[in-house]
């Protein structure tokens, strides 16, 4: 039986709040967190926070040359593309078997990170806007999503259930150095850096 607390889908591409849900739905998403049940219950709900994040976030950026960055399931699956803002130019930046989605671009227009999902795993990775090979920076067990880049670009932020609940967590732009700066036991997502990179 589907639960009428949770979201559920229209079709191929909508995403159908309950009607009880007004605001932000990761608040919806947080208190069943903490109303579930079993530990099944909550990592389920660890999931579909970070599905809804993947959802609700801005699907494309714009880099600092003026290229866009987005995500396509035009070739089968979601892959990260590249274009003009006039919609020529069109590349293709990865050709993985499974998802990449949700690009972010450099402050330097220089690398995009994205969510890649590996081996039935989502991870951060980041690529040069060329697309040459992809490098997983969080390349462990645990769905790792929403990244988003230090305005300095020497760090990402991004959301993550790594330590069985949903935390925001730092790691240098080379994957080194991860941080967990939530640590409670509340679900914590969607980070954003204060404009000095010295706050998320």
């Amino acid at each position: 039986m589907i639960d009428s607390r949770l979201p559920s889908w229209t079709g191929r591409d909508r995403l159908r709040r309950p009607p009880s849900w007004s605001g932000n739905p990761l608040q919806h998403l947080a208190g069943l967190y903490h109303a579930g049940g079993n530990k099944a219950s909550k990592r389920s709900v660890i999931f579909l926070a970070l599905g809804a994040m993947l959802i609700l976030s801005a699907c494309a950026s714009r880099g600092p040359s003026g290229k866009i960055a987005f995500s396509s399931d035009r070739d089968g699956n979601p892959e990260i593309y590249i274009m003009n803002t006039d919609g020529s130019g069109l590349e293709r930046l990865t050709y993985g078997p499974q998802y990449d989605t949700n690009p972010v671009w450099s402050p330097d227009g220089q690398h995009i990170a994205f969510n890649c999902e590996i081996q039935g795993n989502l991870d951060v990775c980041v690529m040069h806007a060329d697309g040459s090979p992809a490098i997983n920076l969080t390349d462990r067990p645990g769905a790792d999503g929403s990244p988003t880049w230090s305005p300095d670009g020497s760090r990402i932020a991004f959301a993550s259930d790594r330590d069985g609940n949903l935390e925001i967590y730092s790691i240098a732009a080379d994957g080194t150095d991860p941080v967990n700066l939530t640590k409670n036991p509340a679900s914590d997502a969607t980070p954003s850096w204060s404009p000095a990179s010295d706050l998320v």
